[in-house]
């Protein structure tokens, strides 16, 4: 089976939890592709490693020259997408073809389609308080518009699948879950002191603290975790709560409240360089996300791989990705949130049972077994056609 596969937002210079999970899927999809042959599409050479292996070979598909403000005002969504790869003679030999469901899916049929959904929060209640309405609309559009051209689908999480089948009334048996994994090669719970040490002096941040890690934006309920902080804090936390990403979508809604609370002990990173991720997470006393309708939530995994103990959302990708491996908390409750800052920061039998259970359920979750439920989904998506 020959398999294309759409990585043009993952090949951007972003950093975001949708192209690193595809970037990651990719490496693996390569590494596990035998017998298959597996075209990796791109609109510029490869920005990252890892591509290229013996059945794998990345396919530079170049933009139009001229006419894509024109394309993109006539037909929507982005014509590379859309025009583009049907051109490609890698796209029309392929067996089956994958993408991302969030982006705009080729003009043309062509090859069994399988897309992998990794979110749905713009279309959950309440959404409009975290998107702006043209995102929310683009969104809407161009992932309703991938799922009903897929054969398949494959969804980052059980919550994901539930949510698509009822939002968008895909038949639940095409639809495979395939979670997301963790390197733990990176993520380790045996990191060296030094190198610990040293990434905190580069980012400014001292010990004790505990680590909120994603994209900055009201999605990610911070207002609700920076109100639970302090409430801990008046009882007698004494970590600073460090927030470490890149403001996203509707950032300057949250800004102001958190560069307030800035003197009660929270700290604001901004981006944090791939290579000092590890060491920010191993020098936690514990992950906090308290995030709404998150899809999955790769930081939860990766804390747990670095032996540090997790409090996250008891709903949506979130719960899905902790199991009972974390305390869960309401997220619209500061209180509970609170509560459970307190116990993890100070009850060291609590620290250890849940050190313990987040290592184990960490080892479960494989970029390869990713890409071997991903590579069953295909060859299910070709035998069906």
């Amino acid at each position: 089976m020959r398999a294309a596969v759409n990585l043009r937002n993952a090949n951007l210079m972003v950093t975001d939890g949708h192209g690193e999970s595809m970037r990651s899927l990719a490496r693996a999809l390569v590494e596990t592709a035998d017998p298959h042959r597996l075209d990796l599409l791109m609109d510029a050479a490869s920005r990252y490693p890892g591509f290229e292996g013996a059945s794998a070979r990345t396919r530079v598909l170049r933009p139009f020259r001229f006419g894509n403000r024109l394309l993109t005002q006539a037909f929507g969504g982005d014509p590379w997408y859309r025009a583009r790869v049907p051109l490609a003679r890698a796209w029309r030999a392929a067996d089956v073809y994958l993408q991302s469901a969030h982006e705009p899916p080729p003009f043309a049929s062509g090859p069994p389609h399988v897309a992998m959904v990794h979110d749905v929060a713009f279309m959950r209640p309440g959404a409009e308080a975290f998107f702006d309405a043209p995102t929310r609309n683009y969104l809407d559009r161009w992932t309703a518009s991938s799922i009903h051209r897929a054969d398949r689908l494959l969804a980052v999480s059980e919550w994901v699948r539930d949510e698509v089948v009822r939002i968008y009334g895909f038949p639940a048996e095409r639809v495979d879950v395939a979670p997301h994994g963790v390197d733990g090669k990176r993520f380790r719970s045996d990191a060296d002191p030094q190198a610990v040490s040293d990434a905190l002096n580069r980012l400014g941040i001292q010990t004790p603290y505990v680590l909120f890690l994603g994209t900055l934006q009201p999605r990610k309920n911070l207002g609700t975790l920076a109100r639970a902080y302090v409430e801990a804090r008046r009882r007698g936390l004494a970590h600073t709560l460090v927030l470490a990403g890149v403001p996203g979508w509707r950032y300057a809604d949250v800004a102001a409240d958190l560069e307030r609370m800035s003197g009660e002990g929270i700290q604001i990173t901004g981006a944090v360089n791939a290579p000092d991720l590890p060491a920010l997470l191993a020098g936690a006393s514990a992950f906090v996300s308290v995030a709404i309708d998150e899809g999955f939530g790769m930081p939860v995994l990766e804390a747990m791989a670095s032996g540090v103990p997790v409090v996250a959302t008891d709903q949506g990708g979130l719960a899905n990705a902790a199991g009972d491996a974390g305390i869960a908390v309401d997220p619209h409750n500061p209180d509970d949130i609170a509560e459970a800052l307190l116990r993890v920061t100070s009850d060291d039998r609590l620290r250890e049972d849940l050190r313990s259970r987040g290592l184990a359920r960490a080892a479960e979750f494989t970029w390869t077994r990713t890409a071997r439920r991903a590579w069953k989904s295909l060859e299910q998506a070709c035998a069906s056609s």
